[in-house]
């Protein structure tokens, strides 16, 4: 396997249909039994938050990943090598 993810965010203007959504499709038990409602994602090998879903009415769409990396230079190396063949996701 490649480098895991880490933590993920997915965010949007209609919190509660996103964690109802994520939840039907992946099984996810999202927790968001406090006063922000934002739904935090618990994994099996991970005790502790993997991800959250979250949303309000100034909030605009988007989502986040971040990974476990072998070093901060080997990835930024190999993102401009990859992107010299894929002009479209130039660095």
């Amino acid at each position: 396997m490649g480098q895991p993810v880490v933590h993920f965010e997915i965010i949007g203007k209609d919190g509660d249909k996103l964690k109802s959504y994520y939840s039907e499709l992946f099984g996810w038990d999202i927790d968001a039994g406090h006063p922000m409602k934002y739904g935090i994602v618990k994994g099996e090998d991970n005790p502790s938050s993997i991800g959250s879903i979250g949303g309000g009415v100034a909030t605009g769409p988007g989502q986040s990943a971040f990974t476990r990396i072998r070093s901060r230079a080997w990835t930024i190396a190999s993102s401009r090598v990859i992107a010299s063949t894929a002009p479209l996701l130039a660095v």
